[in-house]
């Protein structure tokens, strides 16, 4: 055995699926001529049978992806602590945290504009709006993690203070969310209470996380040793 970050396996394992399933999902598109937007949810109402085809290929390798990926990461060795809990903080607030925004965006925006009209709003707000939902998570949330370890807010010796996280973060959270607004072309203040809200349940669920993930470590180092004994 050797001494593996478990997020490193789980960022992995990720990469893998995600590359190898939109990867035939691009490719397939192509190849059958389905003309599918793939950022344009509006586009998916009428796959047909070859549509509902590609995406259980693509789910199917998709999986052959995570395997490989997670294959990758045991692989890889990972002997300081400190650069573990490193890898297991960006980890964990960047896939966290983008599973937190499209949550909470799909609500606002099923509230907001409607399930009735809502192929509508995909249309006339274009493609870029779409992208940026997946790209902006992506860069605010590890923005915050980085600065959290950089000021020695996350440490891998205690536990994160909720309150000074949070004046750090709440800022970043709300200029996210406000970006978002303004390219779908809603008005309002809702960036404020979304950018409140996200980083009061991200850095909790965060912080349970990555010690889940040193619990782990911790058991995986203790087989190490009782294996280095015999």
């Amino acid at each position: 055995m050797k001494p593996v970050s478990p997020s490193l396996m789980s960022f992995c394992g990720s990469v893998g699926f995600l590359s190898f399933g939109l990867g035939f999902l691009y490719l397939g598109n192509s190849i059958f001529g389905l003309n599918l937007n793939l950022w344009a949810p509006s586009s998916w109402s009428d796959l047909g049978a070859k549509g509902i085809g590609l995406i259980v290929a693509a789910l199917f390798l998709a999986l052959i992806g995570m395997a490989t990926g997670l294959r990758i990461g045991i692989s890889i060795k990972v002997e300081s602590e400190t650069t573990d809990f490193v890898i297991s903080s960006l980890w964990h607030y960047l896939a966290n945290g983008f599973i937190l925004w499209i949550l909470i965006w799909i609500m606002y925006l099923t509230k907001t504009v409607g399930k009735e009209s809502a192929g509508e709003f995909a249309e006339s707000v274009g493609t870029l709006p779409w992208i940026c939902l997946f790209a902006i998570p992506a860069v605010g949330f590890l923005l915050i993690a980085g600065l959290l370890l950089l000021i020695g807010l996350l440490n891998e010796r205690h536990k994160p203070m909720l309150l000074p996280c949070l004046i750090l973060s709440v800022p970043i959270a709300m200029g996210m969310n406000y970006i978002q607004l303004h390219l779908f072309g809603i008005e309002g203040n809702a960036w404020i209470v979304m950018g409140i809200i996200m980083p009061i349940i991200l850095i909790p669920f965060c912080t349970f996380m990555i010690m889940r993930d040193k619990f782990q470590r911790w058991q995986i180092m203790q087989e190490i040793k009782k294996g280095g004994s015999r």
